[in-house]
């Protein structure tokens, strides 16, 4: 299936370049790059001997199965706004060419180097300590609400914003490069 791998990698490309100059990965690439991913799958499968119509299912199954799990962590992320629209649907379009296994490991590449230049942006803005100290705050909330009420007067924390399609693109081929050449 290396149509289906250049073609997504070509997808990330152009999603990584107009999102670093503009801000926002358009719907009609996200989408379209699911339905492109549908027609290789589609297309792959006319190509092999023996019936086509029982491989179909399988096919759409993977196909479905892949857009949905890979996206499914970033549609929680999405919904916290924590990432936008076009990024849940970049992630969808990945797990649509490489299936739900591919798809969920390439997304696990993508957030983990998202999280690595996450700590790079925050540092280089001077707010990793705060950030830091937001996020253990976070996790102890449930036994300081036992101990002590809330300070109403704590400073509130600024939202970093970074864009992340080309995360997603040196993620996406970095799971792919791995694949390649084999290691587990």
């Amino acid at each position: 299936m290396l149509l289906a791998e250049s073609l997504l990698v070509a997808t990330c490309v152009l999603a990584a370049v107009i999102d670093h100059r503009r801000g926002v990965i358009p719907n009609t690439l996200a989408i379209g790059a699911c339905g492109v991913a549908l027609v290789v799958h589609v297309t792959s499968a006319l190509g092999t001997p023996g019936d086509f119509l029982s491989r179909l299912g399988p096919l759409l199954l993977y196909w479905a199965g892949g857009a949905l799990l890979t996206a499914l962590v970033p549609l929680l992320l999405w919904r916290r706004r924590a990432i936008g629209g076009g990024d849940l649907k970049l992630f969808a379009a990945i797990g649509a060419f490489l299936g739900p296994v591919r798809g969920l490991q390439a997304s696990l590449y993508v957030f983990t180097l998202g999280a690595l230049v996450g700590l790079v942006v925050l540092a280089r803005q001077g707010a990793l300590g705060a950030a830091l100290e937001h996020v253990s705050a976070g996790a102890l909330r449930p036994l300081r609400r036992l101990l002590q009420r809330p300070d109403p007067k704590a400073p509130a924390i600024e939202e970093t914003w970074m864009r992340f399609g080309p995360t997603i693109l040196v993620g996406t081929c970095l799971a792919l490069g791995v694949q390649l050449v084999g290691i587990r």
